[in-house]
């Protein structure tokens, strides 16, 4: 049987700021693009790894997006002058 999680959520948009934590500004008017914690701590590995040239690799799981991403993060690291190594678990 379904049961409703918390009964005043009563639109879509009170699910979405009740799951997210989001303020209805936050999510109406958005500062940046993407809400990612630590990208920029993500980003400043890559760049250094690119001009360290260390490898990095990526462990991607054995279906359909996780081939998918493995593929797009390959090409996208290539670009950016780093040295890709994929991992996919048998």
């Amino acid at each position: 049987m379904w049961v409703k999680k918390n009964p005043n959520n009563k639109t879509i948009k009170d699910v979405v700021l009740s799951n997210t934590g989001m303020t209805e500004n936050e999510l109406l008017y958005p500062k940046e693009r993407y809400r990612i914690d630590k990208l920029d701590e993500a980003a400043a590995i890559i760049t250094a790894s690119a001009k360290a040239s260390i490898t990095v690799s990526v462990v991607a799981d054995y279906d359909a997006d996780g081939i998918c991403s493995a593929a797009i993060m390959w090409m996208m690291l290539r670009a950016l002058g780093v040295k890709p190594k994929i991992r996919i678990p048998r």
